[in-house]
């Protein structure tokens, strides 16, 4: 029969083998983590690039049409030709 000092090694020898699996795993879940946050923020990158591209001419072009009735703001086609 074990004694208690067999016993108490083999108790520290399997926490030890747990502790090492549970932490090989949270590595691997840490990795995968940083792996999709890359991933979003590439994708946020992008996304933030196509705003700029879109809302630019669509700012100019808001600038370039024709006043309301009765607006005193200046556009282009409404300039009069000197």
């Amino acid at each position: 029969m074990a004694g208690r000092n067999e016993v108490r090694a083999g108790k520290a020898y399997v926490e030890i083998a747990l502790r090492d699996k549970v932490q090989g795993g949270l590595r691997r879940v840490a990795t995968r983590l940083r792996a999709f946050g890359s991933t979003v923020g590439a994708i946020g990158a992008g996304l933030a690039g196509a705003g700029t591209v879109i809302a630019g001419p669509l700012a100019w072009a808001n600038g370039r049409r024709e006043p309301s009735p009765g607006s005193r703001t200046r556009c282009w086609p409404c300039d009069p030709v000197p």
